[in-house]
């Protein structure tokens, strides 16, 4: 239990300060610059060392990494877009708050609508090959390199 709390501790922490990173390059830059896998490589080492100081190993504490990683990739790309969202916007004259709202909306819809095919597609799958199915299984592995 305290590596779960310490874990959301860590997201909070790193996808605020990586989300502002993000947002500053692609805002600056432009959208090819931003730092997505060293932010995500970032984050998995400060977790992975966090959780090692706690004592938090095997299954448990390589759930946490994952999921703290996983967090800080999406608060970091999710960031970058919102901000190359915006500086359009304004050099095109659009009102900043109908951009934020509509931003939010996009948001919460992706992550709604996306719920559900990825849990069917789970479930489905440990439901047919109980004990290896799902995700991380061999129907759905993660993708290897080339």
């Amino acid at each position: 239990m305290n590596a779960a709390i310490l874990a959301g501790v860590v997201i909070l922490i790193t996808g605020f300060f990586f989300a502002a990173v993000s947002g500053n390059l692609v805002g600056m830059i432009g959208s090819s610059n931003n730092p997505i896998s060293g932010l995500t490589l970032a984050t998995t080492i400060v977790a992975a060392l966090t959780m090692v100081i706690v004592g938090a190993k095997g299954a448990e504490g390589v759930a946490a990494v994952l999921g703290v990683a996983a967090v800080g990739c999406v608060s970091a790309a999710v960031a970058g877009e919102m901000l190359q969202d915006l500086k359009v916007g304004h050099i095109l004259g659009g009102t900043p708050w109908k951009m934020q709202v509509g931003d939010i909306i996009g948001v919460v819809f992706a992550g709604l609508v996306l719920f559900f095919p990825l849990y069917l597609m789970h479930t489905a799958d440990v439901a047919r090959f109980p004990g290896v199915g799902g995700f991380g299984g061999p129907n759905y592995s993660a993708p290897r390199p080339a």
